[in-house]
């Protein structure tokens, strides 16, 4: 039986790619900088569900913020 640690000419030829190492930039892993070594997939998931969510309040509160900056702006000039 062959041992499957190296890629064979089939696996090359189906993955398009014989490097053993990560693909890629560093920046398609930075989204996980912060998710500790060894972390399964319900604890990748959890983290980059909590990032979606933080990312969807920034706009509400910018909005929020741009909002009362503007009202201020009118009462002050009045």
């Amino acid at each position: 039986m062959a041992d499957r640690s190296e890629p064979t000419e089939s696996d090359v030829a189906a993955d398009g790619d014989a490097s053993a190492g990560p693909e890629g930039d560093a920046d398609d892993s930075d989204h996980l900088a912060d998710v500790e070594d060894g972390a399964g997939c319900t604890e990748i998931w959890e983290h980059l569900s909590e990032r979606r969510e933080a990312e969807r309040e920034k706009p509400k509160r910018n909005e929020t913020n741009r909002e009362e900056t503007e009202a201020n702006e009118t009462t002050r000039s009045e």
